[in-house]
């Protein structure tokens, strides 16, 4: 079963709610990943590793954020 698609799905979803000075950067770089699958499935060709490392680096990056922005202390406003 392919996982690839379904997880591009929940990383652009994701990207829609984070809550972090560099939103846009994120859901721009997984919107361009799911281009990426997506051309490559209408081509009808396998999977490409580097699209498949490239879509876990971004996963990971994501983590990282999120790590990062939990950390944080709340800010009063």
């Amino acid at each position: 079963m392919d996982l690839i698609g379904p997880l591009l799905d929940l990383l652009v979803q994701v990207g829609k709610f984070v809550n972090f000075h560099n939103a846009n950067a994120v859901k721009d770089r997984v919107m361009d990943l799911r281009v990426m699958y997506d051309q490559e499935m209408a081509k009808g060709e396998n999977r490409d590793d580097a699209l498949v490392y490239s879509i876990r680096a971004e996963l990971r990056h994501i983590c990282q954020l999120y790590c990062a922005h939990l950390e944080r202390p709340p800010t009063s406003g």
